[in-house]
């Protein structure tokens, strides 16, 4: 199945204030398995307390860990038919091409690495994930879908190449964080810390960076990255809650982005970017959205 053709599919979902998931995803979406043995309906599912489900987004697959929060998020959506973030997945679909290399920053169970791998053919993708539970799962998803095309690394990214302390959020490790304040942690992993420079040396054409409060760290271990690559974008996720503040410095990732010539926009919704650049976190209009960079 070709992912462009299926992406015109969503097109009534994106505009749509609610879909229900007979309508449109009857066929794609029926197709689960648990526990890896049976293909089965969703209203099979959660009667048996499965430890993992097998669906469909897209054209990829997925092995969600039902006893993951974060991996219940993605199984309540396909249920109903529904994308993840469909405001970052429909940016991300319509910006990639075939040949072009994505990076995914804090990739998680590797959604937005699978979508990329998709889209991209004969490109690369390279995906980090530092916490042990992730990278198991971005792993299992990428055999899954024998997505060759993708390289996976078990590490955070940062200023300096070394190691550090990931906290283990005790509510979905979708909000692990190298701020430790930020993730509430009651658990702590010990994690490989790579500068992106030094981890891909190649063209760069999407970079995402989803790591909770860690980005003005990435971005600086980034800076050869961001000079070879004048057209590279950049989707990140931002909040300026103070929990996420190194030092109190709200504005440390946006500001290294304005000295490189980017240009900062919210990503307000589907196909909506806002008219304003932003230049400061007082310029957000919510403390926690995802910004679309990209050099005018």
């Amino acid at each position: 199945m070709d992912l462009n053709g299926f992406l015109l599919r969503h097109d009534a979902l994106f505009s749509a204030k609610k879909v229900t998931y007979d309508r449109y995803f009857r066929e794609p979406f029926v197709l689960s398995k648990i526990n890896n043995q049976k293909k089965v309906r969703y209203d099979q599912i959660r009667s048996s307390n499965p430890q993992s489900v097998e669906v469909c987004f897209l054209n990829f697959k997925m092995s969600l860990d039902m006893h993951e929060t974060h991996d219940v998020k993605f199984f309540e959506l396909s249920k109903q038919g529904e994308l993840y973030e469909p405001d970052v997945t429909h940016l991300i679909s319509n910006t990639l091409k075939k040949g072009m290399t994505f990076v995914d920053i804090g990739a998680n169970n590797g959604y937005y690495s699978l979508l990329a791998s998709k889209l991209i053919g004969s490109g690369k993708v390279y995906a980090f994930e530092p916490s042990t539970n992730g990278f198991t799962r971005l792993e299992q998803n990428i055999k899954l879908n024998k997505a060759k095309n993708i390289k996976a690394h078990k590490c955070a990214l940062g200023a300096t190449n070394g190691s550090g302390v990931l906290g283990l959020s005790n509510v979905e490790d979708g909000l692990n964080s190298m701020v430790t304040s930020a993730s509430a942690p009651e658990k702590y992993e010990q994690v490989e810390i790579q500068r992106l420079d030094n981890a891909v040396t190649g063209k760069v054409d999407l970079i995402k960076i989803d790591t909770e409060g860690y980005e003005k760290e990435v971005l600086i271990g980034a800076m050869g990255v961001l000079d070879r690559n004048k057209d590279v974008k950049i989707v990140m996720e931002y909040n300026h809650d103070e929990i996420y503040a190194k030092d109190k410095d709200y504005d440390g990732a946006i500001n290294i982005l304005l000295g490189k010539g980017f240009t900062i926009r919210e990503i307000l919704g589907v196909d909506r970017i806002g008219t304003k650049p932003i230049r400061s976190h007082k310029d957000l209009s919510r403390m926690l959205i995802n910004l679309y960079c990209y050099r005018a």
